[in-house]
This record gives structure tokens, C-alpha cells and sequence, in this order.
């Protein structure tokens, strides 16, 4: 419904002529050509509204690094590394989980065939012809 329509809209930027945000999309573009004037590191920072009652808002922060070549721009991204995670034990748990629920149903189901078939012998001894 109309709730859930988005608008977009530059709230910050490092230089506010040089970007643009559709306002429908949230799409960024740049307005003009980058010249050496301008600052390698720009700071966006967009605000995001709904069309709810009350309307709720958002912003998120977007850092771009204008380089020339990928080496110099590989520099930069050095201290934004994470620390490895130790691996989880998430999926061993649900292998053992979903084999042992498993099981209790291959058993179950075993135990009503048994069943069955017990009750059904005993239905047809009882209804033995006379010779």
C-alpha cells in the first residue's frame, strides 16, 4: 500500500554538488565529471522516509573513495578487514537434530506397521472355516 512507499533524499554529502539521489529509487548519480579539485573520500549520507502514519525515517552513511588505479584503492580498505569468526556449530546441530527426528518417525512408523499387521493375524486366526 501507500505506507510502504520510500522517498529518498540527500541529507549530508562531503560536496552536495557533485551527487544526486532519485527521490523514487534511492538511486545515486553523479550530477557532474570529477575533477582534481575534488576530495577523494565523499560522505553521503541519505535519508530514508516512508509514507506511514506516523511516517518512520532512516539514514544511511555511504563513504566513497575516488582513486585512479585499484591497487591504491585496495590501501584503503585495510582497516575496514574483520576479525575471522570462529566457525559455528550451527549446522552440526541441526544434522543431528533432523537425524534424530527422523529416526523417531522411521521408528514410529514401524511400530504402527508391526501393529497393524499383529492386529490384522488376529483378526483372520479368529475366523478360522470349519473342515
Amino acid at each position: 500500500g501507500q505506507n510502504s512507499r520510500l522517498f529518498y533524499q540527500m541529507h549530508q554529502a562531503t560536496d552536495p554538488s557533485l551527487f544526486s539521489v532519485a527521490l523514487y529509487t534511492g538511486e545515486i548519480r553523479t550530477i557532474r565529471r570529477l575533477v582534481e579539485k575534488d576530495a577523494t573520500r565523499q560522505r553521503l549520507v541519505i535519508l530514508i522516509k516512508d509514507n506511514g502514519q506516523p511516517p518512520l525515517s532512516a539514514t544511511a552513511s555511504i563513504v566513497l573513495t575516488v582513486v585512479d588505479s585499484v591497487p591504491e584503492s585496495l590501501s584503503d580498505f585495510g582497516d575496514l578487514t574483520l576479525s575471522p569468526k570462529p566457525p559455528s556449530n550451527l549446522a552440526l546441530y541441526l544434522i543431528v537434530s533432523l537425524s534424530t527426528i527422523s529416526l523417531i518417525f522411521l521408528v514410529a512408523i514401524i511400530v504402527l506397521a508391526v501393529v497393524k499387521c499383529y492386529k490384522d493375524r488376529e483378526t483372520h486366526s479368529g475366523y478360522n472355516l470349519p473342515p
